[in-house]
């Protein structure tokens, strides 16, 4: 908990010190800029967010990380928008919240894109989308640990049956399960407008 207050104070004073403190209008930035600050963004976010799943994971099993995430996970990417100023979500074809389902046409653009991408190990995984008058970032959330199996992976197989039951509780309209290891799970998905 320590590490994670000092990490977030350090990168607050980083974007204290490199955006200007009290400045009102933020310079434009370049496309690069904006997926290099996307990406560090959507990073924080996914460490912040795996932090505390996996505590709930190691303190009450999986079926207390489904009902932990039921309670926390918007809450959490919440605070992590409140943080940099951005509007940050998480967004999937098979979400389990149902706030966290494509909306958009970028959205489903960048989904495809991004799918398309994660069959070549060498394409970027990451992009802009222009959307009226600012970029949007996207960013793939892959399947990319085996405990991630244990809430998304096959019922019957990776799922235990108590497991099922909590999701089927708490996501009576669930979509997330029926992944296998380095499939795109999910997407990030940054407003790169800053608000205050």
């Amino acid at each position: 908990m320590i590490n994670r207050v000092i990490f977030l104070f350090a990168v607050l004073f980083f974007m204290l010190v490199s955006c200007g403190v009290g400045s009102k209008k933020q310079p434009a930035l370049t496309q690069e800029e904006l997926l290099h600050l996307g990406d560090s963004v959507a990073n924080h976010a996914q460490k912040v967010l795996l932090e505390n799943l996996m505590g709930a994971i190691k303190t009450s099993n999986y079926e207390g990380a489904v009902d932990f995430c039921n309670l926390n996970a918007l809450n959490i990417t919440q605070d992590i928008s409140n943080f940099h100023h951005l509007k940050i979500q998480r967004l999937s074809n098979k979400n389990r919240n149902l706030q966290n389902g494509l909306k958009t046409n970028n959205d489903i653009e960048a989904w495809n894109e991004l799918e398309k991408a994660m069959t070549d190990k060498n394409a970027a995984k990451h992009l802009l989308k222009k959307e009226k008058n600012s970029y949007v970032y996207y960013k793939a959330i892959p399947l990319g640990m085996p405990t991630c199996l244990s809430c998304h992976g096959e019922k019957g197989t990776d799922i235990a049956v108590e497991t099922e039951e909590v999701i089927a509780q708490k996501y009576p309209d669930d979509k997330a399960t029926g992944y296998k290891l380095g499939m795109l799970r999910g997407m990030w998905k940054i407003n790169m407008n800053k608000y205050d």
